[in-house]
């Protein structure tokens, strides 16, 4: 009975030190770091526009980072249009878009999302994650977000759409537009 009780012991603080494990690595998915400089990187949206990070130099930009298959997406996606672009696409100190991580045979579901979370703001299709792995580790978790500052340094990285990370992205949002203008 000791032996049982000793083993079972044992593999419980195992789980618990495999758990703290999994969360740091969780909480490290970003390769870029708040203050160091963003990558810069240059492709097409949807709508066949070319997004350039020199041409959104000198911008505050808002990149949502969404798959269909991300449970979160959708909420996050409905989100940020409403408290962010129906705000602030008018501003011209401001960008944002969402990349999309499906393959292409999955868009028309990415697709459906976006019409019905209401999404207006540019999308790119990153097929291949070259974009993704711009910023984010290989396999990390897709819905994320990321401020640039206007100086193209990262602001703000948020590895999970949740409330609290809405209020501090806005607070964020905020202040750098208000000191942009």
């Amino acid at each position: 009975m000791r032996a049982t009780l000793t083993l079972l012991a044992f593999l419980a603080s195992q789980i618990v030190i495999a758990q703290q494990q999994v969360h740091r690595q969780r909480g490290s998915q970003f390769i870029v770091q708040v203050g160091q400089e963003a990558p810069r990187f240059s492709f097409i949206t949807s709508d066949g526009d070319t997004l350039d990070s020199d041409l959104l130099h000198g911008q505050v930009v808002l990149i949502d980072f969404a798959a269909s298959w991300c449970p979160f997406t959708p909420a996050q996606m409905e989100d940020h249009q409403n408290a962010f672009w129906q705000k602030y696409s008018g501003n011209p100190a401001f960008s944002m878009f969402t990349i999309c991580e499906d393959f292409p045979q999955d868009r028309h579901y990415f697709n459906n999302i976006a019409k019905e979370a209401g999404v207006t703001s540019p999308i790119v299709y990153d097929d291949k994650e070259e974009l993704y792995q711009l910023f984010v580790t290989p396999n990390g978790s897709v819905t994320r977000s990321m401020i640039i500052a206007p100086d193209w340094s990262i602001a703000y990285l948020q590895d999970k759409h949740t409330r609290r990370g809405m209020r501090a992205l806005r607070r964020t949002l905020r202040h750098l537009l208000r000191d942009a203008q």
